[in-house]
């Protein structure tokens, strides 16, 4: 029998990926919204993405495989918090292993 996973609304995803966002780079959560942006508002640095990487598989309980989504590569990194939301809503919708 496979485990069950938490449904998520989409809302609740953000304001979790905000909540965790606010922690990781000490922020109050009223200062970051949906279309924050992890380098041009918050300075986030290598490490951030990889803090903020295993607080969302904690969280939400699923796995995010090495280098798919915060890696050295700038141009693979989200731009928002919309971005990390959406990436998890789609995580969310796989079967669990």
């Amino acid at each position: 029998m496979q485990p069950i996973r938490k449904t998520w609304e989409l809302s609740e995803i953000i304001q979790k990926v905000i909540g965790q966002t606010a922690e990781a780079f000490e922020r109050p959560p009223e200062t970051i919204s949906p279309q924050t942006k992890f380098l041009a508002d918050l300075a986030a640095e290598s490490i951030d993405f990889v803090d903020l990487t295993f607080r969302i598989e904690r969280v939400f309980g699923i796995k995010i495989p090495e280098g798919e989504f915060f890696d050295n590569d700038p141009g693979r990194r989200p731009v928002s918090i919309q971005d990390v939301a959406d990436y998890v809503a789609e995580k969310l919708k796989e079967p669990v292993k």
